[in-house]
């Protein structure tokens, strides 16, 4: 099945393709220019790149594009234009979209290399029941150092391989935080995290993505958008870096839009795929965002990676608590 212009076609007609393409072995082909940042073309680019094998063709790449015709449309519209962005460099104008995360900063940083700007190693648990898939994301400062999911658990069973991960850690490599989404099974997930790793010196903190109000101050209808907001602009810094397998990640970011939800001024979300497969990756690598130290960590760490504290500094949830001093 072969869409010319794939932009512009209906939308109908692609649901209509859906049944021609159950076969075994069939396969869709989208060709055009990115002329609109909605739509099945534009998913397949960015909320479903990781059920197709893209390329961009830009008027620079091409022998039978004249240098004269890309610097008349430089000087005509400026780089920064919708004419150019599209018609020249073959890339969808995303500013006329309301993707939080825009794909482009995604992609940078799967090609970026960066020394992690922190000593503070975050962990972002998003648990399920089975029915969706858990996800557990690892950040140190500018750096997602790995992210997985996994489905067909139960509850307790995904909280025994997040307490499994954690023992098998170099010391140097185990998180000081543990940020889990706590709403409805959350809770319980989080609470006996909190008792399986008793003793250690890690915080397993509950994040309750939906506070709303003044907890989460003026601009956002809840805590979700704001973690939403915050992993935006750690992407636009352009000073971080995810891993280059993160393919399905990626895929996740870059399907959710936001949009201002009343005359509050407040800003709300719209998922692309409420109806299908949640983004689970993505929450998890956003929960990171909840921790207590977003930045620089107080903690230090000797060359053996043992975390070093002051005797005067408390923390911990349930009964999760920090070591002493020298530990």
């Amino acid at each position: 099945m072969i869409f010319e212009e794939a932009s512009g076609v209906a939308e109908s007609s692609f649901l209509a393709s859906q049944g021609v393409m159950s076969e075994e072995g069939a396969i869709t082909i989208y060709i055009g220019n990115p002329t609109r940042a909605v739509g099945p073309f534009y998913d397949a680019f960015h909320g479903d790149s990781d059920m197709f094998w893209t390329k961009r063709v830009g008027c620079q790449d091409s022998e039978r594009v004249s240098p004269k015709y890309i610097q008349e449309m430089r000087e005509k519209h400026g780089e920064d234009s919708y004419e150019f962005k599209v018609r020249v460099l073959g890339e969808f104008h995303l500013e006329a979209s309301g993707v939080v995360i825009p794909r482009p900063w995604i992609d940078e940083a799967m090609t970026r290399y960066v020394e992690p700007d922190s000593d503070y190693v975050v962990w972002g648990f998003d648990v399920s029941d089975g029915r969706d898939k858990s996800a557990l994301a690892r950040r140190c400062g500018n750096k997602l150092l790995d992210i997985r999911s996994w489905g067909g658990k139960e509850v307790l069973q995904s909280v025994g391989m997040v307490a499994d991960w954690y023992w098998e850690c170099d010391e140097k490599d185990k998180p000081d935080e543990i940020c889990v989404d706590a709403i409805g099974m959350g809770a319980t997930a989080a609470q006996r995290l909190a008792e399986v790793l008793k003793g250690e010196p890690v915080r397993v903190s509950k994040v309750n993505v939906a506070l709303t109000g003044v907890q989460i101050g003026d601009r956002f209808v809840s805590h979700r958008v704001e973690l939403w907001d915050r992993g935006r602009k750690w992407f636009e810094s352009g000073l971080v870096s995810i891993p280059s397998n993160a393919g399905a990640l990626v895929a996740q970011l870059s399907s959710v839009e936001w949009e201002v939800k009343d005359s509050n001024g407040k800003w709300a979300l719209v998922d692309k795929k409420a109806a299908g497969s949640s983004p689970d990756m993505a929450d998890s690598f956003l929960l990171t965002f909840s921790g207590l130290k977003r930045g620089r960590s107080s903690f230090t760490k000797d060359s053996k990676g043992r975390r070093i504290v002051s005797s005067n500094e408390t923390a911990g949830v349930g009964s999760a608590s920090y070591l002493k001093q020298g530990a």
